[in-house]
Protein backbone atom coordinates (compact mmCIF):
# COMPACT_ATOMS: atom_id res chain seq x y z
CA UNK A 1 0.00 0.00 0.00
CA UNK A 2 1.55 3.32 -1.02
CA UNK A 3 2.07 5.57 1.54
CA UNK A 4 2.87 9.69 1.45
CA UNK A 5 4.39 10.56 4.70
CA UNK A 6 8.36 10.64 6.19
CA UNK A 7 7.21 8.32 8.17
CA UNK A 8 3.24 8.80 9.42
CA UNK A 9 -0.04 8.87 8.09
CA UNK A 10 -1.03 12.61 6.97
CA UNK A 11 2.92 14.13 7.87
CA UNK A 12 4.38 15.62 4.41
CA UNK A 13 7.85 15.86 3.02
CA UNK A 14 10.46 18.44 3.70
CA UNK A 15 8.91 21.03 1.30
CA UNK A 16 5.10 20.54 1.80
CA UNK A 17 5.05 18.21 -1.17
CA UNK A 18 4.02 14.22 -0.49
CA UNK A 19 6.45 11.55 -1.18
CA UNK A 20 5.05 7.94 -2.43
CA UNK A 21 7.29 5.09 -1.36
CA UNK A 22 5.61 1.44 -0.89
CA UNK A 23 5.16 -0.25 2.01
CA UNK A 24 6.58 -3.62 0.27
CA UNK A 25 9.73 -1.74 -0.59
CA UNK A 26 10.58 -0.49 2.63
CA UNK A 27 10.25 -3.71 4.26
CA UNK A 28 12.17 -5.41 1.21
CA UNK A 29 14.90 -2.75 1.78
CA UNK A 30 14.87 -3.43 5.64
CA UNK A 31 15.64 -7.12 5.34
CA UNK A 32 18.73 -6.25 3.40
CA UNK A 33 21.75 -6.32 6.06
CA UNK A 34 23.98 -4.34 4.69
CA UNK A 35 21.71 -1.30 4.00
CA UNK A 36 21.56 1.86 6.16
CA UNK A 37 19.09 4.07 6.84
CA UNK A 38 20.26 6.30 5.11
CA UNK A 39 20.69 4.38 1.97
CA UNK A 40 17.09 3.23 2.17
CA UNK A 41 15.72 6.47 2.73
CA UNK A 42 17.16 7.63 -0.27
CA UNK A 43 15.83 4.84 -2.62
CA UNK A 44 12.35 6.22 -0.71
CA UNK A 45 12.63 9.67 -0.81
CA UNK A 46 12.89 9.69 3.09
CA UNK A 47 15.08 11.07 5.40
CA UNK A 48 17.73 8.80 7.58
CA UNK A 49 15.32 9.83 10.83
CA UNK A 50 12.29 9.16 8.98
CA UNK A 51 13.38 5.39 8.91
CA UNK A 52 14.80 5.47 11.85
CA UNK A 53 11.61 6.56 13.26
CA UNK A 54 9.46 3.79 11.11
CA UNK A 55 12.04 1.27 12.33
CA UNK A 56 11.63 1.87 16.16
CA UNK A 57 7.66 2.17 15.74
CA UNK A 58 7.57 6.09 16.48
CA UNK A 59 5.57 5.88 13.22
CA UNK A 60 3.95 4.07 11.42
CA UNK A 61 2.91 1.52 14.18
CA UNK A 62 0.74 -1.18 11.82
CA UNK A 63 3.87 -1.97 9.92
CA UNK A 64 5.34 -3.04 13.90
CA UNK A 65 5.00 -6.72 13.24
CA UNK A 66 6.34 -7.12 9.96
CA UNK A 67 9.29 -4.94 11.22
CA UNK A 68 10.80 -6.29 13.69
CA UNK A 69 11.74 -9.68 12.67
CA UNK A 70 13.55 -7.43 9.96
CA UNK A 71 15.41 -6.05 12.41
CA UNK A 72 16.58 -8.69 14.74
CA UNK A 73 18.15 -10.24 11.37
CA UNK A 74 20.04 -7.10 10.88
CA UNK A 75 23.49 -5.67 12.76
CA UNK A 76 23.87 -3.82 15.73
CA UNK A 77 24.04 0.01 14.24
CA UNK A 78 27.16 0.28 17.03
CA UNK A 79 29.20 -3.09 15.19
CA UNK A 80 28.69 -1.02 12.02
CA UNK A 81 30.06 2.52 13.44
CA UNK A 82 32.69 1.98 16.45
CA UNK A 83 33.51 4.33 19.10
CA UNK A 84 34.45 4.63 22.91
CA UNK A 85 32.08 4.55 25.28
CA UNK A 86 34.60 6.67 27.66
CA UNK A 87 35.39 8.84 24.88
CA UNK A 88 31.33 10.04 24.23
CA UNK A 89 30.93 10.24 27.89
CA UNK A 90 34.31 12.74 28.38
CA UNK A 91 32.65 14.49 25.32
CA UNK A 92 29.47 15.25 26.47
CA UNK A 93 31.03 16.32 29.72
CA UNK A 94 33.10 19.19 28.06
CA UNK A 95 31.13 22.46 28.55
CA UNK A 96 31.31 23.96 25.01
CA UNK A 97 30.44 20.99 23.09
CA UNK A 98 27.47 20.58 20.71
CA UNK A 99 26.23 17.57 19.65
CA UNK A 100 27.45 18.28 15.83
CA UNK A 101 30.99 18.37 17.30
CA UNK A 102 30.74 14.91 19.16
CA UNK A 103 28.78 13.53 16.27
CA UNK A 104 31.90 14.63 13.83
CA UNK A 105 34.58 13.04 16.00
CA UNK A 106 33.14 9.86 16.91
CA UNK A 107 31.52 9.15 13.44
CA UNK A 108 27.69 8.95 14.55
CA UNK A 109 24.76 11.39 13.41
CA UNK A 110 23.53 14.16 15.82
CA UNK A 111 20.32 12.80 16.07
CA UNK A 112 22.10 9.50 18.32
CA UNK A 113 23.93 11.87 20.11
CA UNK A 114 21.01 13.75 20.93
CA UNK A 115 19.15 10.45 22.02
CA UNK A 116 22.20 8.88 24.15
CA UNK A 117 22.74 12.13 25.83
CA UNK A 118 18.77 12.54 26.67
CA UNK A 119 18.39 9.07 27.67
CA UNK A 120 16.71 7.28 24.59
CA UNK A 121 19.80 5.04 23.61
CA UNK A 122 22.09 3.38 25.65
CA UNK A 123 20.47 2.94 28.75
CA UNK A 124 23.71 1.32 30.25
CA UNK A 125 25.56 4.90 30.13
CA UNK A 126 22.79 6.94 31.85
CA UNK A 127 24.71 6.58 35.34
CA UNK A 128 27.80 7.80 34.13
CA UNK A 129 26.49 10.37 31.78
CA UNK A 130 25.13 11.86 34.33
CA UNK A 131 27.53 11.80 37.13
CA UNK A 132 29.71 13.98 34.60
CA UNK A 133 27.45 16.22 33.29
CA UNK A 134 26.47 17.62 36.39
CA UNK A 135 28.62 20.70 36.24
CA UNK A 136 28.07 21.11 32.06
CA UNK A 137 26.35 24.37 31.58
CA UNK A 138 23.15 24.19 29.61
CA UNK A 139 22.80 24.69 25.52
CA UNK A 140 22.09 28.63 24.91
CA UNK A 141 19.42 28.97 22.09
CA UNK A 142 20.68 30.93 19.06
CA UNK A 143 19.88 34.28 18.33
CA UNK A 144 20.11 37.52 20.20
CA UNK A 145 17.25 38.47 22.39
CA UNK A 146 17.17 40.05 26.26
CA UNK A 147 16.41 37.86 29.14
CA UNK A 148 14.56 40.24 31.19
CA UNK A 149 12.09 40.67 28.44
CA UNK A 150 12.05 36.97 27.87
CA UNK A 151 11.29 36.58 31.36
CA UNK A 152 8.66 38.79 31.56
CA UNK A 153 7.02 37.56 28.69
CA UNK A 154 7.04 33.73 30.51
CA UNK A 155 5.42 35.34 33.51
CA UNK A 156 2.36 36.94 30.83
CA UNK A 157 -0.33 34.63 31.73
CA UNK A 158 -2.12 35.37 28.19
CA UNK A 159 0.64 34.44 26.05
CA UNK A 160 1.81 31.11 23.97
CA UNK A 161 5.31 29.70 23.66
CA UNK A 162 4.86 30.91 19.95
CA UNK A 163 3.78 34.13 20.63
CA UNK A 164 6.94 34.93 23.24
CA UNK A 165 9.05 33.00 20.26
CA UNK A 166 7.77 35.72 17.52
CA UNK A 167 8.47 38.63 20.02
CA UNK A 168 12.02 37.64 21.14
CA UNK A 169 12.76 35.74 18.16
CA UNK A 170 13.33 32.54 18.86
CA UNK A 171 11.90 28.68 17.74
CA UNK A 172 8.70 27.89 20.05
CA UNK A 173 11.11 24.40 20.78
CA UNK A 174 13.41 26.70 21.99
CA UNK A 175 11.10 29.13 24.52
CA UNK A 176 9.48 25.81 25.79
CA UNK A 177 13.05 24.49 26.91
CA UNK A 178 13.97 27.74 28.34
CA UNK A 179 10.66 27.27 30.17
CA UNK A 180 10.93 23.72 31.45
CA UNK A 181 14.64 24.56 32.42
CA UNK A 182 16.44 22.18 29.59
CA UNK A 183 17.76 25.28 28.65
CA UNK A 184 19.25 28.38 29.86
CA UNK A 185 19.49 27.31 33.61
CA UNK A 186 21.03 30.12 34.48
CA UNK A 187 17.54 31.51 34.08
CA UNK A 188 15.65 29.22 36.13
CA UNK A 189 15.62 30.70 39.61
CA UNK A 190 14.29 34.26 38.01
CA UNK A 191 11.54 32.54 35.84
CA UNK A 192 10.53 30.22 38.42
CA UNK A 193 9.71 33.26 40.36
CA UNK A 194 7.38 35.12 38.03
CA UNK A 195 6.02 31.65 36.43
CA UNK A 196 5.02 30.25 39.75
CA UNK A 197 1.48 29.24 39.56
CA UNK A 198 0.99 29.92 36.59
CA UNK A 199 -0.31 26.86 33.78
CA UNK A 200 1.76 26.74 30.71
CA UNK A 201 1.53 24.94 27.64
CA UNK A 202 -1.95 25.77 26.19
CA UNK A 203 -3.23 28.28 23.65
CA UNK A 204 -5.44 31.15 24.75
CA UNK A 205 -8.87 30.31 23.16
CA UNK A 206 -9.61 33.64 21.15
CA UNK A 207 -12.04 32.44 18.54
CA UNK A 208 -15.54 31.60 18.13
CA UNK A 209 -15.79 27.89 18.13
CA UNK A 210 -19.58 28.31 16.27
CA UNK A 211 -17.97 30.21 13.13
CA UNK A 212 -15.08 27.79 13.54
CA UNK A 213 -17.26 24.72 13.07
CA UNK A 214 -19.51 26.59 9.83
CA UNK A 215 -16.05 27.75 8.54
CA UNK A 216 -14.70 24.31 8.34
CA UNK A 217 -18.57 22.42 7.25
CA UNK A 218 -18.80 24.49 4.28
CA UNK A 219 -15.74 22.76 2.78
CA UNK A 220 -14.98 25.76 0.14
CA UNK A 221 -11.99 26.97 2.47
CA UNK A 222 -8.47 25.73 2.90
CA UNK A 223 -7.11 25.44 6.89
CA UNK A 224 -4.90 28.45 6.22
CA UNK A 225 -7.96 30.52 5.00
CA UNK A 226 -10.14 29.56 7.67
CA UNK A 227 -6.85 30.10 10.25
CA UNK A 228 -6.74 33.46 8.57
CA UNK A 229 -10.25 34.12 9.39
CA UNK A 230 -10.86 32.72 13.02
CA UNK A 231 -7.13 33.51 13.89
CA UNK A 232 -5.39 30.19 14.21
CA UNK A 233 -2.66 28.05 12.39
CA UNK A 234 -3.18 26.31 9.18
CA UNK A 235 -1.90 23.70 11.16
CA UNK A 236 -4.33 24.16 14.03
CA UNK A 237 -7.00 24.09 12.12
CA UNK A 238 -6.17 20.98 10.54
CA UNK A 239 -5.87 19.53 13.64
CA UNK A 240 -8.88 20.69 15.07
CA UNK A 241 -10.57 19.41 11.49
CA UNK A 242 -9.88 16.02 12.10
CA UNK A 243 -10.55 15.57 15.81
CA UNK A 244 -6.76 15.36 16.54
CA UNK A 245 -7.48 18.46 19.16
CA UNK A 246 -10.65 19.99 20.20
CA UNK A 247 -12.08 16.86 19.90
CA UNK A 248 -15.86 17.90 22.02
CA UNK A 249 -15.98 19.86 18.40
CA UNK A 250 -16.50 16.84 15.95
CA UNK A 251 -20.73 16.21 16.61
CA UNK A 252 -20.95 19.66 16.28
CA UNK A 253 -18.58 19.45 12.45
CA UNK A 254 -19.87 16.48 11.35
CA UNK A 255 -23.63 18.04 11.76
CA UNK A 256 -23.12 20.96 10.47
CA UNK A 257 -21.42 19.13 7.22
CA UNK A 258 -24.32 17.14 6.74
CA UNK A 259 -26.84 20.32 7.14
CA UNK A 260 -24.59 21.95 4.09
CA UNK A 261 -24.99 18.95 2.20
CA UNK A 262 -28.63 19.08 2.32
CA UNK A 263 -28.97 22.48 1.61
CA UNK A 264 -26.73 22.01 -1.33
CA UNK A 265 -28.83 18.89 -2.83
CA UNK A 266 -32.11 20.96 -2.29
CA UNK A 267 -31.31 24.23 -3.31
CA UNK A 268 -29.84 22.05 -6.65
CA UNK A 269 -32.95 20.18 -7.25
CA UNK A 270 -34.88 23.41 -6.80
CA UNK A 271 -32.90 26.00 -8.57
CA UNK A 272 -31.05 23.93 -11.57
CA UNK A 273 -34.28 23.34 -13.85
CA UNK A 274 -34.70 27.30 -14.23
CA UNK A 275 -31.15 28.48 -14.67
CA UNK A 276 -30.81 25.51 -17.28
CA UNK A 277 -33.43 27.14 -19.08
CA UNK A 278 -31.62 30.16 -18.99
CA UNK A 279 -28.51 28.92 -20.32
CA UNK A 280 -30.08 27.01 -22.92
CA UNK A 281 -32.21 30.14 -23.71
CA UNK A 282 -28.72 31.68 -24.66
CA UNK A 283 -27.25 28.90 -26.32
CA UNK A 284 -30.47 28.15 -28.48
CA UNK A 285 -31.53 24.23 -28.38
CA UNK A 286 -32.83 24.68 -31.96
CA UNK A 287 -29.25 23.58 -33.31
CA UNK A 288 -27.83 26.97 -34.54
CA UNK A 289 -25.01 27.29 -31.29
CA UNK A 290 -22.76 24.77 -31.90
CA UNK A 291 -23.54 21.25 -30.13
CA UNK A 292 -20.37 21.20 -27.72
CA UNK A 293 -21.10 24.56 -26.83
CA UNK A 294 -24.27 23.57 -25.70
CA UNK A 295 -22.63 20.37 -23.75
CA UNK A 296 -20.97 22.12 -22.48
CA UNK A 297 -22.92 24.51 -21.12
CA UNK A 298 -25.04 22.02 -19.53
CA UNK A 299 -22.18 20.29 -17.92
CA UNK A 300 -20.85 23.16 -16.30
CA UNK A 301 -24.23 24.53 -14.01
CA UNK A 302 -24.93 20.68 -13.44
CA UNK A 303 -21.55 20.90 -11.64
CA UNK A 304 -22.09 24.48 -10.33
CA UNK A 305 -25.13 23.07 -8.97
CA UNK A 306 -24.42 19.87 -7.15
CA UNK A 307 -20.54 20.54 -6.72
CA UNK A 308 -21.03 19.88 -2.96
CA UNK A 309 -21.27 21.90 0.02
CA UNK A 310 -20.70 25.72 -0.31
CA UNK A 311 -20.47 25.87 -3.85
CA UNK A 312 -24.17 26.91 -4.32
CA UNK A 313 -23.51 30.12 -2.72
CA UNK A 314 -24.31 32.38 -5.68
CA UNK A 315 -28.02 30.68 -6.59
CA UNK A 316 -30.50 32.88 -6.61
CA UNK A 317 -32.95 32.30 -4.15
CA UNK A 318 -30.88 30.65 -1.92
CA UNK A 319 -32.02 30.11 1.87
CA UNK A 320 -30.43 29.78 5.39
CA UNK A 321 -28.96 25.93 6.21
CA UNK A 322 -31.57 26.37 9.31
CA UNK A 323 -34.73 27.15 7.00
CA UNK A 324 -33.28 23.89 4.21
CA UNK A 325 -35.45 20.57 4.80
CA UNK A 326 -33.45 17.50 3.70
CA UNK A 327 -33.77 16.31 0.41
CA UNK A 328 -34.81 12.63 -0.17
CA UNK A 329 -32.40 10.59 -2.49
CA UNK A 330 -35.30 10.15 -5.07
CA UNK A 331 -35.19 13.86 -5.80
CA UNK A 332 -31.69 13.33 -7.49
CA UNK A 333 -32.79 11.02 -10.96
CA UNK A 334 -35.68 13.10 -11.27
CA UNK A 335 -33.74 15.91 -11.57
CA UNK A 336 -31.23 14.18 -14.17
CA UNK A 337 -34.54 13.15 -15.99
CA UNK A 338 -35.69 16.87 -16.24
CA UNK A 339 -31.91 17.67 -17.54
CA UNK A 340 -31.94 14.72 -19.98
CA UNK A 341 -35.12 16.17 -21.47
CA UNK A 342 -33.90 19.77 -21.90
CA UNK A 343 -30.35 19.33 -23.19
CA UNK A 344 -31.36 16.29 -25.55
CA UNK A 345 -28.18 15.08 -24.70
CA UNK A 346 -29.17 12.14 -27.07
CA UNK A 347 -28.90 14.40 -30.23
CA UNK A 348 -26.05 15.94 -28.94
CA UNK A 349 -23.81 13.07 -28.62
CA UNK A 350 -24.78 11.82 -31.67
CA UNK A 351 -23.53 14.59 -33.20
CA UNK A 352 -27.08 15.37 -35.39
CA UNK A 353 -26.69 19.25 -34.43
CA UNK A 354 -24.28 21.15 -36.87
CA UNK A 355 -20.94 21.36 -35.81
CA UNK A 356 -19.98 24.51 -37.55
CA UNK A 357 -22.96 26.75 -36.95
CA UNK A 358 -22.36 30.20 -34.86
CA UNK A 359 -24.53 31.03 -31.91
CA UNK A 360 -27.81 32.80 -32.57
CA UNK A 361 -27.92 36.21 -32.77
CA UNK A 362 -31.58 36.19 -31.64
CA UNK A 363 -31.50 34.56 -27.83
CA UNK A 364 -34.91 34.34 -27.34
CA UNK A 365 -36.27 31.09 -27.66
CA UNK A 366 -36.64 28.65 -24.62
CA UNK A 367 -35.86 24.84 -24.79
CA UNK A 368 -38.57 22.99 -25.44
CA UNK A 369 -39.12 19.40 -24.14
CA UNK A 370 -36.89 16.78 -25.91
CA UNK A 371 -38.77 14.83 -28.55
CA UNK A 372 -38.64 11.13 -27.92
CA UNK A 373 -39.17 8.87 -25.70
CA UNK A 374 -40.63 10.04 -22.02
CA UNK A 375 -37.89 10.95 -19.63
CA UNK A 376 -35.15 10.47 -21.69
CA UNK A 377 -31.41 8.67 -20.86
CA UNK A 378 -29.91 9.39 -17.83
CA UNK A 379 -27.65 12.02 -17.74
Amino acid sequence: MPSNDRGGPGKHARGGKPRKYDDEELLRLLAEPHLTYSAIGKRLGLTRQGIGRIARGDTRPELQGRIRPLLERRPDPRRRRPYDDQRLIDLLAEPGNTYGLIARELGLSRDTVGRIADGRLRPELQARIRALNRGRPAPTPRGQYDDERLIRLLGDRSKSYTEIGREVGLSVSAVSGIASGELRRDLQERIRRVTRGVPRGKRCKRYDDERLVMLIARGDMTYAQIGAEVGLTGRMVGLIARGQSRAQLQPLIRAASQAYMEQTRRLAARMAPPVITRIFNLTSPEGRAPAKVQLEAGETILRYALGGPGKADGIAGQEPAAEVPGVADEDVPEFYRYLSQRARWRQLEAGTRDEGRGTREDATVGGGEAPGKEGGGEA
